[in-house]
């Protein structure tokens, strides 16, 4: 005998799995938050840096921080809307 249990139930898994880029707002606000956080506080800086070292210009200007305030609040609400959602169970 052999058992098909784990081959039976491995396509379903492979077609439940998420792809890395989903399609839908929520994930797409998610990814434009995630570009800003990293745009702001990891690219930002460096780029400041080398345009004063290298290049002896001013540093570049800086985003809105009411914009990245807004950002992170709606992502705080799509998190506590989706777990609503979920406990629900209104997939």
């Amino acid at each position: 005998m052999t058992d098909t249990s784990s081959t039976a139930t491995a396509p379903l898994s492979a077609s439940q799995a998420g792809a890395l880029l989903q399609s839908g707002w929520r994930p797409w606000i998610g990814w434009v938050l995630l570009f800003v956080v990293i745009e702001q506080f990891a690219l930002k800086p460096i780029a400041d840096w080398v345009a004063m070292a290298i290049f002896h210009k001013p540093p570049f200007p800086a985003i809105d921080m009411d914009g990245l305030v807004f950002l992170a609040s709606l992502a705080g609400v799509l998190v506590v809307s989706r777990t609503f959602e979920k406990i629900n169970n209104a997939d």
